[in-house]
């Protein structure tokens, strides 16, 4: 069940693999959702990034800077665990870290 104020978009992309359930922040360029990698029973921060962001920074950059934040491996750094778009909203999971 899609939580209330969840984008359509992101939801139909995760919807499969990922249960939502609440928001743990909003800032300029994304939501951040708590949800549950469901194929691997471990708890997900779930980034959806705002929709005008592909238009303002061009979606190859975009693309880009993912796939050099899947090669970080530093202490301080979220690893990527997957990352997709729908309906022109990216949206990705990142490993759960409480009191960040």
């Amino acid at each position: 069940m899609r939580p209330p104020g969840a984008p359509r978009s992101a939801w139909r992309l995760f919807a499969t693999g990922t249960c939502w359930s609440a928001t743990l922040g909003q800032g300029g360029i994304a939501t951040v959702w708590l949800a549950r990698d469901l194929k691997h029973d471990r708890p997900v921060a779930l980034k959806v990034f705002r929709p005008e962001l592909g238009a303002v920074v061009g979606a190859e950059r975009f693309v880009r800077g993912l796939r050099l934040t899947a090669m970080l491996s530093t202490p301080v750094t979220l690893p990527l665990l997957d990352s997709g778009k729908a309906a022109g909203r990216w949206a990705l999971p990142e490993r759960l870290r409480c009191g960040a």
